[in-house]
């Protein structure tokens, strides 16, 4: 007589529902369940918890729980963050531990991986990829996905594509596409800032540096953003963009500056540069104690301190900078937006 198959907890995590289930195959699906995902991560996950609570308790445990979730995601299993949601635009989801914390709660072995991946994994055990060890599968809806499976495995999101063209000898329009490509999957929220970009080979650039950040790899991302603040002319209207972009991802570059400014200090030495730059800041800052009505100087100010990598000074300036536009409610929304705008919680 053989064995009773395993039963297996299943959880898809996406942007607008989550759906968890049951079962020992697709045939016998015992419980399945949508839950909206809402923007508190934390309400949302503790909901799926007790729900593969209440249906272990109902059914019996089960042996294994796979997950597929949204991302990006850190698939790298010797990361301190391995199994976490990152650097998503999703409300109340960003930097969220999910693998981990669902390993935790329930003691059993547990595959995590994108949404995507998930799909395409589906596929090649029942769909249109079965009996394939290396394909590709491609979502469309609010972003672009791809899944891409290699000897049977499924392989890194947006990261791996990005590493493997850039091994190949394509030109800046397919580049960009895929750049765009990428960022739609990550939600499809930077049409307006794409947009903004200039160059189509300064566009490639720029969304291969944002995918590799959403894959986790931001040093990757800070060193692509800094060669190309290194060869851009001083007047290039997606500097700003690409400076806090850098910020962001913890690279130290200069804060906007005038063009004459730019255009002397690239003949400077690095130290030299940097002193500069701090000197800039202090004399702003004064400026700004003397005169808190300056909204585009306080946004300035923020910036610097975030890319010279002093968030302590950061900090005090928006706290500064909130006292000081308080009584006028219209500079106060504008130097709440120009925050939104530098990916600070405005």
């Amino acid at each position: 007589m053989s064995a009773a198959p395993p039963l297996l907890g299943g959880v898809e995590l996406g942007g607008t529902k989550c759906i968890c289930l049951i079962g020992t195959s697709r045939d016998d699906i015992r419980e399945r369940l949508l839950i909206p995902t809402a923007s508190d991560a934390a309400a949302t996950l503790s909901r799926i918890e007790q729900t593969l609570h209440d249906w272990q308790r109902k059914h019996g445990s089960f042996a294994a729980l796979g997950i597929a979730s949204f991302g990006p995601v850190d698939l790298r299993p010797q990361s301190a963050t391995y199994g976490f949601i990152t650097n998503t635009p999703k409300r109340g989801w960003r930097h969220t531990d999910v693998g981990q914390r669902l390993a935790h709660s329930f003691q059993v072995p547990v595959g995590f991986n994108t949404d995507v991946n998930g799909a395409a994994l589906a596929e090649g055990r029942w769909g249109a990829a079965r009996g394939l060890t290396d394909f590709a599968y491609i979502t469309v809806g609010t972003g672009i996905g791809v899944g891409v499976i290699a000897a049977g495995r499924p392989v890194g999101g947006t990261y791996y594509l990005y590493r493997t063209l850039r091994n190949l000898d394509l030109d800046a329009v397919l580049e960009r596409l895929l750049g765009q490509a990428q960022a739609g999957a990550a939600g499809g929220s930077l049409t307006e800032l794409e947009e903004r970009l200039a160059a189509d080979e300064f566009k490639a650039r720029y969304f291969l540096g944002l995918a590799a950040e959403q894959d986790g790899h931001t040093g990757e991302a800070a060193a692509m953003w800094r060669t190309m603040l290194a060869k851009a002319p001083p007047d290039a209207p997606w500097r700003p963009l690409v400076q806090a972009a850098l910020a962001r991802a913890g690279g130290a570059t200069a804060p906007a500056l005038s063009d004459d400014t730019v255009a002397a200090a690239q003949d400077m030495k690095e130290g030299d540069r940097n002193a500069m730059i701090r000197g800039m800041v202090e004399r702003l800052a004064g400026r700004l104690k003397q005169n808190g009505d300056d909204v585009e100087g306080w946004l300035r100010l923020i910036r610097a301190y975030m890319v010279m990598g002093d968030r302590d000074k950061a900090k005090q300036a928006l706290d500064d900078a909130r006292q000081a536009t308080a009584s006028n409610a219209e500079r106060l929304r504008q130097l709440n937006d120009g925050l939104k705008n530098l990916g600070l919680d405005g």
